[in-house]
């Protein structure tokens, strides 16, 4: 249910006070992502582009956690 995303999304960490941006390597798992923080009614942007353009454009951005 969307409530049970919400939930599994805030026990992640997921800070929505902040914007979201959802990346990965390939797209589809940012794209399955977005889809659930949309379930969860929460806005987010999909970056067109993959963890390997950010890591050479600004690699400061990228976290480990």
């Amino acid at each position: 249910s969307d409530a049970e995303l919400a939930e599994i999304l805030s026990k992640a960490g997921l800070d929505t006070a902040k914007p979201i941006v959802t990346m990965c390597n390939g797209g589809t798992q940012a794209s399955l992502l977005g889809l659930a923080v949309a379930k969860a009614n929460k806005k987010f942007r999909l970056f067109n582009g993959s963890l390997r353009e950010v890591a050479q454009r600004a690699p400061l951005l990228i976290s480990e956690k």
